[in-house]
């Protein structure tokens, strides 16, 4: 399940090549794709309180976080795009189970194993190499460009770590039935701040974008990232978002003629060893759950 989900959210990159070719802005497209999502999974949280389910009033302030962080993760993400260019931002942004791991080992006083740091250590080389190896020091604007893409990294881990006991007691459709809506109202919020640029689709290609994400690489893959938090540790599976990148390069390479260089292709291979490193040293029991 944790790698399909990444077969789905690598997907995004094609059909965000689309919306952005189409016309829409990155917080836009964002803001749809979450939004799109959100009425697939709400109907979930209806029922719920129609039952009077007592969980998700008990949980909504750390699902609300959630969300709200979810939606800090894409805005700082994106915006960082307007600084340094977009192989610098993903490895930045691949940064996320470094926060994970430390934040689960502050909180939890748990250990991390040495094999989750060597295989995170190579996933991130393999990252480095995937993206063309054009990673310099930052200089000027960039230092503001490398701060948001890093702060991307933290949300979304905050996002993981906030919804992992959540799991359990109210399910993951519960989860993103909520934490979903919210972050489609802070992106739209975002959006209006900025101005509202290319908000709505104007083109049947840019509707295509927006539906497609909203269905594979959000209902599909980050939903079931979400509930491969009952078998894996967040810092495990921040680790198995490295794969986004080399699924992505892949159907690139399929679809859109975008060959690989040798080095691109020795980095994926390196990325793909290590995120497996990484994700049997940070596997978890799996736990008994309830809900759906």
């Amino acid at each position: 399940m944790l790698l399909a989900s990444q077969i789905a959210v690598g997907s995004a990159a094609l059909m965000a090549w689309a919306g952005l070719h189409a016309g829409l802005s990155p917080v836009a497209m964002a803001a749809w794709r979450l939004s799109l999502a959100a009425t697939i999974v709400l109907p979930v949280v209806l029922r719920a309180r129609r039952r009077g389910d007592p969980g998700l009033r008990a949980d909504r302030v750390p699902l609300a976080i959630a969300g709200l962080c979810l939606a800090g993760h894409f805005v700082t993400w994106f915006w960082s795009l307007a600084y340094i260019p977009v192989a610098r931002s993903t490895l930045l942004v691949c940064t996320s189970p470094i926060w994970a791991a430390l934040a689960e080992r502050a909180l939890h006083r748990s250990s991390v194993r040495r094999g989750f740091w060597l295989g995170l250590g190579a996933g991130l080389l393999g990252a480095w190499m995937l993206g063309g190896s054009r990673i310099g020091w930052p200089t000027g604007p960039e230092v503001l460009g490398d701060g948001l893409a890093v702060a991307g990294a933290a949300l979304f881990a905050a996002y993981l770590l906030l919804t992992r006991e959540l799991q359990d007691r109210i399910g993951t459709a519960r989860v993103v039935g909520v934490t979903y809506p919210v972050a489609a109202v802070g992106l739209w919020l975002a959006l209006a701040a900025s101005g509202g640029r290319a908000a709505v689709p104007q083109s049947p290609a840019a509707w295509a974008s927006v539906v497609g994400m909203a269905l594979l690489p959000q209902a599909l893959g980050h939903t079931a990232m979400n509930w491969s938090l009952r078998h894996f540790s967040v810092a495990a599976v921040c680790a198995a978002t490295l794969l986004e990148p080399v699924f992505a390069g892949a159907l690139a390479w399929v679809i859109l003629g975008q060959e690989l260089t040798a080095l691109q292709c020795w980095g994926a291979i390196l990325l793909l060893a290590g995120v497996w490193l990484a994700i049997r040293a940070g596997a978890s029991e799996p736990r008994r759950s309830v809900g759906t």
